[in-house]
């Protein structure tokens, strides 16, 4: 440790004996400045775009949630959907062989089937949102959110009116193009497309007899 200190130092007078305004910080003060977190943050932001699409971040499990938590002066009922995963291995749709993967496509085809890395906007006041996307909480856990705003759900905005910017709000992510399609249908654009992975078979696979 002393030598590695002592060839820093010696660069150090090498830099300034050559005229250069040669700025120093320890390396604890650094990753405690508001500099490196909005540089660290910048440079995570630039990862997640190059990062390949990977299909796990497409499976996000079920939606629960309470639309209203108190109603008054009304009559109430009661719907419980049964059996809806086991519906659907029996008689949807499921990709067959492998995708064509294609990169950076300028624009959305309806054609494709299969997954989707974007960034998409979604729109304002939208009561049931489409799109599923995890953030992280503070304690580090991921939480699942439905959010029409990417920076209310990560600064956890419950109450005040979001006003953000449209930049600010975009959310990104890997879905099913099925549900691009129906995110599409109620007001939400695409901004961009990193990766798609099409598939030119589906059929019906019916998982009871397998």
């Amino acid at each position: 440790m002393e030598d590695l200190y002592e060839k820093t130092i010696e660069r150090s007078e090498q830099l300034k004996k050559a005229g250069y305004n040669l700025i120093e910080m320890w390396e604890c003060e650094w990753t405690k400045s508001k500099e490196y977190k909005k540089e660290m943050k910048q440079i995570e932001e630039e990862i997640k775009e190059l990062e390949e699409l990977n299909p796990r971040n497409a499976f996000f499990g079920g939606r629960t949630n309470a639309t209203k938590l108190r109603v008054k002066g009304k009559k109430l009922k009661y719907i419980d959907i049964c059996s809806l995963y086991p519906t659907v291995q029996c008689y949807d749709d499921y990709p067959v062989g492998h995708p064509t993967k294609i990169f950076k496509p300028r624009t959305y085809n309806t054609d494709w089937y299969g997954l989707i890395k974007c960034a998409i906007l979604p729109p304002r006041g939208l009561y049931h949102p489409v799109l599923p996307v995890k953030n992280k909480t503070k304690s580090g856990d991921e939480k699942l959110t439905f959010p029409l705003c990417q920076l209310c759900a990560k600064l956890n905005n419950q109450k005040d009116k979001c006003s953000h910017t449209e930049s600010q709000r975009i959310i990104r992510g890997t879905w099913c193009t099925n549900e691009v399609e129906k995110a599409i249908e109620k007001g939400y654009k695409i901004i961009s497309i990193d990766e798609v992975w099409h598939f030119e078979k589906n059929r019906v696979i019916c998982l009871k007899d397998m």
